[in-house]
């Protein structure tokens, strides 16, 4: 009987179902549940897959309903989801001291989109640690708000957000108006916000950038490079250009409606509207009522929730920054400017539709891989390539 080997996608899939079942079971738990409270089964799974799949939607208030314990699994869930199977299978692996056989090499080199089976436990490795660093800052700065409030409950609030921020779950444990209370809070708000704007960057961007900006350790390495690649540029471009429009349609469409804007200083208002650009790169939260929103604004979120923004190592359902400013850079690249230009630059766009087909045309930013083909680290190439 022949035997059919389940491809990347399909492993990462029955992981992400997997563990919303297993999280489902830690929820239906009476050790889950604060006293008095019951959840029934689909209302726990709905929760489970929220959290696993990062949606940060939610039929019971959280925080009222689970117990420390099961707002820890909630917590695990979400970071199992930020995170991605690959990465934790490989966390657990190296905790235990198991040895990575080749499949797992080819899984992970699969789900990162590598060249090179060499190197990969470390770069997982160091996923890990530049998620755990980003979400200690945001730990911290929530600490300064929550703490002041709550007591030493403020610690597990602070934690629990930064993770829920920087996975972009969106799930809290402060009722059903997610962070509507602190819209005037400047710390919470710019924790919040530097905590989505880097998850949305990408492992690809961290390290491109780092390259850049500390060119000693990285000279040593054989990986710097001053020149910023194509991924990079794109990525920041697309992500600052749709935050600040953003922030410029909400306080064009919000700033004189006494619902939302109308009632705060300018100050205020500014902080507000970026805060709602932000959070619309599928991050969740709030600081002011959704349903109090024109329906023009409306309108204008739909689209930018449509492009979202999306971690390059998760799995959710919506288009990249990135591929969205590609594709409008592509088309506006191949129109031709002048009738009289029509056939120089059709030439063009083939050249261009030939370079950005796939890796193979592309040349490695370090001198050595070209040399030896694909041995260049994983590092390297998980932070793309260079035209």
């Amino acid at each position: 009987m022949k035997r059919h080997k389940l491809t990347t996608t399909v492993i990462i899939m029955l992981g992400f179902l997997a563990g919303a079942l297993i999280g489902t079971l830690c929820l239906l738990l009476p050790v889950s549940l604060r006293p008095g409270q019951k959840i029934d089964f689909f209302d726990a799974l709905f929760v489970a897959m929220s959290s696993v799949c990062v949606t940060g939607l939610s039929t019971v208030n959280i925080g009222q309903t689970f117990s420390a314990f099961g707002q820890v699994v909630i917590l695990f869930l979400i970071q199992f989801g930020g995170l991605g199977i690959v990465t934790f299978t490989t966390l657990i692996l190296c905790v235990f001291h198991r040895r990575i056989t080749l499949s797992d090499r080819m899984l992970i080199q699969s789900a990162y989109n590598l060249d090179t089976l060499t190197g990969l436990v470390k770069l997982t490795l160091r996923i890990f640690k530049i998620t755990l660093i980003l979400e200690g800052i945001g730990a911290v700065g929530y600490f300064f708000v929550f703490i002041p409030e709550f007591g030493i409950r403020g610690i597990w609030y602070g934690i629990f957000h930064a993770v829920s921020a920087f996975c972009n779950a969106g799930i809290d444990l402060l009722g059903g108006n997610s962070f509507c209370a602190y819209s005037d809070n400047i710390i919470l708000n710019l924790t919040t916000i530097f905590l989505i704007i880097v998850s949305g960057l990408g492992f690809p961007v961290y390290w491109e950038l780092a390259r850049s900006l500390f060119p000693g350790r990285f000279q040593k390495e054989g990986g710097y490079t001053r020149k910023l690649n194509l991924h990079t540029r794109l990525v920041i471009i697309a992500t600052s250009s749709l935050i600040v429009t953003g922030t410029v349609l909400t306080l064009l469409f919000e700033f004189d409606n006494p619902a939302t804007l109308g009632i705060m200083s300018w100050p205020e208002k500014i902080m507000a509207a970026l805060f709602q650009s932000v959070t619309l790169r599928t991050a969740g939260f709030a600081t002011i009522s959704q349903e109090l929103f024109r329906p023009v604004s409306c309108l204008a979120y739909l689209v930018l929730m449509f492009i979202g923004g999306r971690l390059p190592c998760r799995n959710r359902g919506r288009r990249k920054d990135s591929d969205y400013y590609f594709t409008v850079c592509l088309h506006v690249c191949q129109h031709p400017r002048k009738k009289g230009r029509h056939h120089h630059a059709q030439k063009n766009s083939g050249r261009d539709h030939q370079a950005v087909r796939g890796h193979r045309h592309f040349q490695p930013l370090h001198p050595a891989a070209a040399h030896n083909g694909a041995s260049g680290s994983p590092a390297e190439q998980f932070s793309g390539y260079a035209v």
